[in-house]
């Protein structure tokens, strides 16, 4: 259930103009389950749009970035996604993120600003009339610009479209310099065109011959689609090598699936190819080991991470596998007495998670268990401070470090 100061956040967070520009938003009128929704007026579209919003868990109570997802077809996907990627970061296998998603009234506004599609047998063309640089120019010119403006943002971004909407993912990616970082493309039953958007070659000869370095794109297709039109099925054969995967261009037929229903384990799929285990969660079991140095560890890994996917990342606070986490590692520490060097991996954890009251009541801790009553009352001060700018009930807390503070004795140090 969406809480009560998390709507009055998201509704404060909501102002009727952005930057002077035309793009004009309402107060928030539907609370979610996973957000909100408010409605827009764009200059580009011409018309009025419903935006869906989700805020990470306890964003107002942190100072960190967020990458953000762009989910077309929000109606179908938005709930979805959210859902996956909590999941996925609860375990350490996705970033936190803003989800923003653009829905449809009906099939018309989700047919009118698709890419053209050349039908697979014959010269018809499907959406022939649309218009994929309005949808683009909306984006990149109005929405996303907003959101930057008003949340605290990375410029990691992720688009996800599905069907007809897929195409104007497709669209990002094929241009020279794609706007977004990476592309989800489901149900994409086009990829066997001979002309998308009017190029003079098929889709699969444009993707081959894209450069290298244009990021993250992955394809999904039912195998009911398949079932139906064997010919849809032949690029994702043809791109399943690892001559396209080492590009990043990633292709999977969902077994046992139709049109619409494959979203959820093509979804699943693509944030594993995206956020593989092996490159985004640390090896946590190597640190299990008397001689390990958990600190220099964690700061490389994630020194690595930032420079592979261009954006900040933080490690796992705490999760549902205990010892896989900041927390989990620095009661392992302790176990083994390593009381100053866990002190020292909590306070690198708080460069980078500032204002946390966890960090923080976990530092004023360690600080007494390695016997420096001056840090843990600065660190009991930074809390106290914390505790009243965020307005959380954390008095007992409080009142329980300082009781910890005081019965402290010299000759305790460790």
């Amino acid at each position: 259930m969406l809480s009560y100061k998390y709507i009055l956040l998201l509704a404060a967070l909501l102002p009727t103009t952005v930057l002077g520009s035309t793009f004009i938003s309402t107060t928030v009128k539907e609370s979610r389950a996973t957000g909100v929704s408010f409605s827009v007026d764009s200059k580009f579209l011409q018309d009025e749009r419903r935006i869906d919003l989700y805020l990470p868990e306890k964003y107002e109570d942190s100072t960190r970035n967020y990458p953000i997802v762009v989910v077309l077809d929000s109606n179908y996907l938005f709930d979805l996604t959210v859902s996956i990627l909590k999941n996925r970061w609860r375990r350490d296998l996705a970033p936190q993120s803003i989800v923003v998603g653009i829905q449809a009234r009906d099939a018309n506004e989700r047919f009118g600003f698709a890419s053209p599609v050349q039908r697979i047998h014959g010269e018809g063309v499907i959406f022939e009339q649309s218009k994929p640089d309005k949808m683009d120019d909306f984006i990149q010119k109005e929405l996303l610009p907003y959101i930057d403006a008003e949340y605290r943002t990375q410029h990691h971004r992720t688009i996800i479209g599905m069907s007809p909407t897929a195409t104007n993912v497709v669209y990002d990616y094929l241009k020279k310099q794609p706007y977004f970082n990476a592309h989800i493309a489901l149900a994409a039953d086009f990829l066997a065109t001979p002309s998308f958007n009017g190029s003079p070659y098929s889709l699969v000869f444009d993707l081959s011959n894209s450069q290298s370095d244009k990021g993250f794109i992955f394809f999904s297709l039912a195998s009911d689609d398949v079932l139906k039109e064997p010919d849809r099925g032949t690029p994702f054969q043809i791109m399943s090598k690892d001559t396209y995967a080492n590009k990043g261009i990633h292709t999977f037929i969902a077994p046992k699936t139709e049109h619409y229903q494959q979203a959820g384990i093509s979804l699943e799929r693509a944030f594993s190819l995206l956020y593989p285990i092996d490159l985004w969660r640390p090896d946590y079991a190597s640190l299990w080991s008397e001689d390990s140095n958990p600190l220099d560890y964690l700061k490389n890994f994630y020194s690595e991470l930032d420079k592979q996917y261009q954006m900040q990342t933080y490690p796992l606070l705490e999760g549902y596998w205990t010892r896989n986490s900041i927390v989990g590692t620095v009661a392992l520490m302790n176990e083994r007495k390593n009381y100053k060097a866990a002190l020292a991996l909590l306070q690198w954890t708080n460069s980078l998670l500032s204002d946390n009251q966890t960090v923080l009541t976990l530092l004023t801790e360690q600080a007494i268990i390695v016997g420096d009553r001056e840090l843990a009352n600065q660190y009991l001060n930074a809390l106290s401070q914390v505790v009243v700018k965020q307005g959380s009930n954390s008095s007992e807390d409080l009142k329980r470090l300082k009781t910890k503070i005081n019965a402290f004795k010299p000759n305790e140090q460790r």
